[in-house]
């Protein structure tokens, strides 16, 4: 399940590190619409949020010191696995209690429109996709540390970070071969601390029920943290 919510921004600037009010975003929906579902994921010890999400703004973000320009418009965009699961958080976002929302300082998101989203199916074992948000690979037995395409480590990460994520939400075997087309480096400041990760278009080769997982889910860590949304390219 695959949707974007619109907001106006009572203020045209965000922080470098807005994912955290986003996170905040999802956890007041959820608790709104589910308290159940709000204490397995953020009071239980829940390893895997099987989501993700991404901000755009038309206006583009354009960094001026410790702030992004963003203009007047911001689009956030979720997707899961989980119907339930997206459901439950879309109904709490159009809740009126969730008109408006207080977003770093006095600024505020007041929405404006909900859009369910189509969401393709993967048949292929070779889908292209684009991300929508950075993508953040992290060296085994150390999280703090990310790899990025190009470096000799990273296809042993990458491995490790999807098969992590299949083994808890499908439980099967597989392997994902990563093919590079069009990539950059991206450094991303999140919760107070610098994240190196990559953005742009690549392949992804394997079991087409996994390629959709990744589709839905996000590829990498930190997914349920704004990391790793991709759509696929026409």
């Amino acid at each position: 399940m695959r949707f974007a919510v619109t907001y106006e921004l009572s203020g045209d600037t965000i922080p470098l590190d807005y994912r955290s009010g986003f996170i905040s975003l999802i956890k007041k929906a959820m608790e709104i619409a589910n308290k159940d579902l709000y204490k397995k994921f953020y009071e239980e010890d829940q390893k895997v949020k099987p989501y993700t999400f991404s901000a755009y703004s038309p206006d583009g973000f354009l960094k001026n010191g410790d702030e992004f320009k963003v203009g007047k418009t911001l689009v956030f965009n979720f997707s899961t696995n989980s119907y339930e699961i997206g459901t439950y958080i879309y109904n709490g976002l159009v809740d009126n209690k969730m008109k408006i929302f207080p977003f770093f300082g006095g600024n505020q998101l007041k929405r404006q429109k909900a859009t369910l989203l189509p969401e393709p199916e993967i048949k292929d074992d070779t889908t292209v996709f684009k991300t929508m948000s950075t993508v953040l690979i992290n060296a085994v037995g150390n999280k703090n540390w990310y790899f990025i395409p190009g470096n000799p480590e990273f296809s042993g990460a990458f491995n490790t970070c999807v098969e992590a994520m299949v083994n808890e939400l499908l439980e099967i075997n597989t392997n994902v071969v990563f093919n590079p087309i069009s990539i950059k480096r991206q450094v991303v400041k999140h919760y107070g601390g610098n994240m190196q990760g990559f953005e742009g278009i690549f392949a992804l080769s394997g079991n087409s029920e996994v390629l959709q997982l990744i589709h839905a889910v996000g590829l990498g860590v930190r997914r349920s943290q704004g990391f790793g949304m991709l759509r696929v390219m026409k």
